[in-house]
């Protein structure tokens, strides 16, 4: 394995479902982790058309805001987190609840040559105090994008295997966020778990 200098290109997408639509003029929020401050990033807000009643309606949506910063999370060393954020701002005329991000990133770094690409996807939640679902969230990258969340509601990365396992990249937009449906109606997080990575139980 031959590791060299080489422009690395990187491109994530994450799928977004959520019971707090963003309304016409409104914002979220999102930071993305990324690997280091020097590389060109370049961050695309799309609603999901799939699952609104009239296909007509104007769902649109703008990206401003964008920005990197670097966190330093203390110890020894003191380990350093970077993250790139941006904010979707609904600019069309009907509330969205179903959108997909994207990130594209250019840097000069040494990587090596073979890499393995995974098709399954990361899952990550926003719940209440009592486990309910208020946005899911599934992409491909090993972290998930952190929402900004309000007083009550808590973020969590979804461990449970069985569930994430049904979530394929290939499976196309609609099946994706058929999955997040049918995942946020029938399931609740795990509170009593006490962990940073919960899992899901049905609903009873």
């Amino acid at each position: 394995m031959e590791a060299v200098m080489t422009p690395h290109i990187q491109f994530r997408t994450d799928y977004w479902l959520t019971k707090e639509s963003i309304q016409p003029g409104g914002g979220y929020w999102l930071s993305f982790p990324v690997d280091a401050t020097e590389a060109t990033y370049t961050v695309t807000g799309t609603p999901a058309y799939w699952g609104y009643p009239d296909p007509t309606y104007s769902f649109t949506m703008s990206v401003r805001e964008v920005h990197v910063t670097t966190a330093n999370q203390g110890g020894d060393p003191a380990p350093v987190e970077h993250w790139v954020g941006a904010s979707f701002y609904n600019t069309g005329t009907q509330p969205i609840v179903r959108w997909i991000t994207c990130m594209h990133s250019v840097t000069n770094a040494t990587f090596n040559r073979s890499s393995e690409v995974s098709t399954s996807m990361k899952l990550a939640a926003i719940h209440d105090r009592q486990g309910s679902i208020i946005t899911i969230t599934a992409g491909s990258a090993e972290s998930s994008p952190h929402p900004e969340i309000r007083p009550g509601q808590y973020y969590i990365e979804i461990s449970s295997q069985e569930i994430a396992e049904t979530l394929q990249e290939d499976l196309g937009d609609e099946h994706i966020f058929k999955r997040l449906d049918e995942i946020m109606n029938n399931y609740r997080v795990d509170v009593g778990s006490g962990s940073f990575q919960a899992k899901l139980v049905e609903k009873p």
